[in-house]
């Protein structure tokens, strides 16, 4: 009996072909950060520190090919597709003028967009409320007297409710320090 020749599967010509691709990237990458004198990591290999990742938002960090994996202190690990680009020189110019160190990793950019399909989705934030407020001590005083309990604060909660915002924080702040 002859071997049949065995078809690849539907997807497997195309794995070979992205690992070649992938193994061609690693090597040159390789060779770029001998050249420069800096290390090469294998970001699929490294631990990412996922708040350190956010430090540079994830567009930017796509569109300059870097990503920041570990932080300590002010000093930042940083993998870095591009080393003489411009905007990379650019951008590790604000890091400095931010008060920051930094160590580069010559990366993949394979790797580089393997680390950033995890970005952690962060919510918009809402604006915050800046000012200041008067507290009448009187008040204050009179009320950490009388809220002594959690039942006694959602009492005087109750009991205020209807009253303006800052006599409603008087009580809040009273029943914090009461309990404090």
């Amino acid at each position: 009996m002859k071997p049949e020749h065995i078809l690849p599967k539907p997807g497997e010509k195309k794995d070979v072909l992205e690992s070649v691709k992938e193994k061609e990237e690693k090597e040159a990458q390789q060779e770029l950060a001998a050249r420069l004198g800096l290390p090469f990591i294998n970001l699929s290999l490294v631990p990412i520190d996922r708040t350190t990742l956010t430090l540079i938002p994830k567009a930017e960090s796509k569109k300059i090919g870097v990503a920041a994996f570990s932080k300590k202190g002010k000093e930042i690990n940083i993998g870095i597709v591009s080393p003489r680009d411009t905007q990379t020189q650019t951008f590790l110019k604000s890091l400095q003028e931010q008060g920051f160190t930094y160590k580069l990793f010559v990366v993949t950019r394979t790797a580089l967009d393997n680390v950033l399909r995890d970005y952690p989705e962060t919510k918009q934030r809402a604006p915050s409320i800046q000012g200041s407020m008067s507290v009448d001590h009187e008040l204050l005083m009179g009320f950490m007297k009388k809220v002594r309990t959690l039942e006694a604060l959602k009492e005087t909660i109750g009991k205020h409710a209807t009253e303006t915002t800052s006599q409603i924080m008087e009580v809040l702040l009273a029943g914090s320090l009461a309990f404090n």
